[in-house]
This record gives structure tokens, C-alpha cells and sequence, in this order.
């Protein structure tokens, strides 16, 4: 008798992962169908890092979360920095050109998806920054004093808004555009 009930128990028990399996199956398939990006064939770039190679998706214009193209002017009306931006795509590839009140530059810009999937990070290529101490010792002396100026501005691109760490602080001292007197320039999209 006990081994009649074990073995309707492990019949049971085959039956409901059987389910449980077909099931997740079945969300799985609807949650793709329902994602327009996953209906479209996504380009993708081969990427190699320390001997390692990567295959991952190609942002382009077609496969973004949200609208990136556009002007984008500063969020604070309260400051004299003039910066206007400009983000557009040609042959599929995105550029920016920034205008301030003393340089106007354009180039490439590149959006990478952040790690929660809900916005990116956007490096604008060929502005050199205007400072750069980088680590500072105790005494606020330089550390390392052969650095180069870097010439990529970082910054981090949600829905209609571009944010940009313009400043460091006293351990770590840097200016990227030196126009600007803010620590944070926060741009919206018009």
C-alpha cells in the first residue's frame, strides 16, 4: 500500500513539473512575441577583451528604448553657460554637435544600455576636457603628473533628459568643459 501511494505521489509530482515546465515555455514565447524589438532582426558587433569574444546587440536608430534623437538645452536657466546640443543619426550611426559660448564641436557619439536596461550611458568623442589633476595626495598635489587631457565627455542618457558630471571634488580634481560652471549639466530634449 505504501509503495502505491509513493508511486501516485512521483506521478503527481512528473505531471506538475511537466506543467510548470510547458508553462514558462509558453510565457516565454508571449513575452517575446510581444516585445517589438525582439520581432526585429537586431544587428549585432564582435567585441574582443582580453582575449575574450563577445557578441552583443548594435544599438541603432531602430532598436532604441526611447527617442534619442533631438536638441537638447540646459535644464537650469540660472547660469550663464551657454550649451546647446544636438543629437542626430546618419547611415545609422549617431553624432552630436555641441555649441558653447566659446567652441562649437561635432563628432560621434556612442550609447552603450545601462545595467538596469532602462536608459543608456552616452560618450561624446573629440572634446578634450579643460582640466585634469586626477587623484590628488593628502596635500592636494597631483598624484600622477604626466596625465593627458581625456577626450571623451561622459554622461548618462533617461528617456528625454542627458546628465553629465561635469566636476570632480577635492581627491579626484577635473573639469571637463570648462564653460560650463556647473558641477552636474543636466540637458532636456525639447
Amino acid at each position: 500500500m505504501a509503495l502505491y501511494i509513493l508511486q501516485a505521489k512521483m506521478k503527481t509530482l512528473f505531471i506538475l513539473s511537466a506543467l510548470l515546465f510547458l508553462m514558462a515555455c509558453t510565457e516565454s514565447k508571449t513575452a517575446n512575441s510581444t516585445n517589438p524589438i525582439a520581432k526585429k532582426k537586431i544587428k549585432t558587433d564582435t567585441i574582443k577583451v582580453d582575449n575574450i569574444t563577445r557578441i552583443e546587440p548594435k544599438i541603432t536608430k531602430q532598436t532604441t528604448l526611447f527617442e534619442i534623437a533631438g536638441n537638447y538645452i540646459l535644464e537650469d536657466n540660472d547660469t550663464d553657460c551657454k550649451f546647446d546640443l544636438s543629437l542626430y543619426y546618419k547611415n545609422d550611426q549617431l553624432f552630436y554637435q555641441l555649441n558653447t559660448h566659446t567652441r562649437k564641436l561635432a563628432d560621434k557619439a556612442e550609447i552603450e544600455l545601462n545595467e538596469e536596461k532602462d536608459g543608456y550611458y552616452i560618450t561624446f568623442n573629440n572634446i578634450e576636457w579643460s582640466e585634469n589633476e586626477g587623484a590628488l595626495d593628502d596635500d592636494g598635489e597631483q598624484i600622477d603628473k604626466e596625465l593627458v587631457l581625456p577626450t571623451t565627455v561622459q554622461g548618462v542618457l533617461y528617456k528625454d533628459k542627458i546628465s553629465i558630471q561635469n566636476t570632480g571634488n577635492a581627491m579626484n580634481y577635473y573639469v571637463k568643459i570648462g564653460e560650463c560652471d556647473l558641477k552636474f549639466i543636466h540637458l532636456i530634449r525639447q
